[in-house]
């Protein structure tokens, strides 16, 4: 599927069928605790449960914010799926 074009000839970054930018398509460096639990699979329950027994790496607090960083979330499963 070739991109739509738009001012004469630049591709347009949304997604067919979407009205949201083409910046939902980043992966952000710090990821909240829903995108986790996408994610993972499981709920943020579990997201919860696996940082306090320390299975998954301890968030970043930025002011009322909680994010996980996506670099340590993924060294943590790569390193527990080659055990």
């Amino acid at each position: 599927m070739t991109p739509d074009l738009i001012d004469g000839g630049a591709p347009s970054l949304e997604r067919p069928g979407k009205h949201q930018p083409w910046i939902d398509m980043i992966q952000p460096e710090f990821l909240t605790d829903r995108q986790v639990a996408a994610w993972l699979s499981c709920s943020r329950t579990t997201v919860w449960e696996l940082t306090s027994q320390n299975i998954l790496p301890q968030p970043i607090r930025f002011g009322r914010c909680t994010r996980w960083r996506r670099e340590d979330l993924e060294a943590t499963v790569a390193k527990k799926a080659a055990h």
